[in-house]
């Protein structure tokens, strides 16, 4: 993985509820950036690392996004994207044919929440928001580049139930404070000091089968 300047990024889905599973166009739906794959949502994520190095006499930093991150398991950044789906497990998402690959044995996203609130309005409380905070631990593991950062997140999910077409329009975003910890880079060394932030958001119409 080739590191650039900068810090780290991932979106957090807080207690996505499940539907039956119905194709929703795919790949059209990837390209806009809400991506609704066999009836369920995936959070496009922003991703950015940031290590501390000894170059001669001098400490330095480099930094890598999620397209570096994709193109250090292989991907073709150009046809994928980085995504959060249900239960907090990590996607590759291919923007022009809609497939999605677990990538769970490259990268965990685990979040630990502490604090929520959630509250149901207007008619049969068809609205519905939540809000959570906690604490998180996000781990990958590349062909030349691994961390373990940990830190503070905070998440949003709303909700608005059309009875009409029995369909759950959905929207949820979340970002981490400054998370912290350690890596390891092919040419920079190992058990270096990192740190990162993450964010990112999605949203899309499921159907309520």
């Amino acid at each position: 993985m080739k590191l650039t300047t900068g810090i780290l990024g991932c979106a957090l889905v807080a207690g996505l509820m499940t539907f039956a599973a119905n194709n929703v166009q795919a790949a059209e739906s990837a390209s806009s950036g809400n991506i609704v794959i066999n009836n369920t949502l995936y959070s496009p994520i922003n991703v950015k690392l940031t290590v501390k190095f000894v170059d001669g006499d001098k400490i330095k930093t480099a930094s890598a996004t999620s397209k570096d991150l994709l193109a250090d398991l292989g991907f073709d950044t150009k046809q994928v994207k980085l995504c959060l789906g249900e239960n907090q497990v990590v996607y590759v998402v291919n923007k022009k044919n809609g497939s999605a690959i677990n990538i769970s044995s490259n990268m965990t996203v685990n979040a630990d929440e502490q604090i929520s609130t959630s509250k149901s309005s207007g008619k049969d409380d068809e609205n519905f928001s939540y809000q959570s905070e906690g604490t998180v631990t996000v781990s990958f593991e590349g062909n030349t580049t691994d961390f373990v950062l940990s830190g503070l997140y905070s998440a949003s999910l709303s909700t608005k139930f059309n009875s009409d077409k029995s369909t759950e329009n959905v929207k949820t975003s979340a970002k981490t404070m400054t998370l912290s910890g350690n890596a390891s880079s092919e040419g920079l060394g190992e058990n270096l000091p990192a740190s990162g932030s993450a964010s990112g958001s999605g949203s899309g119409t499921l159907q309520d089968l």
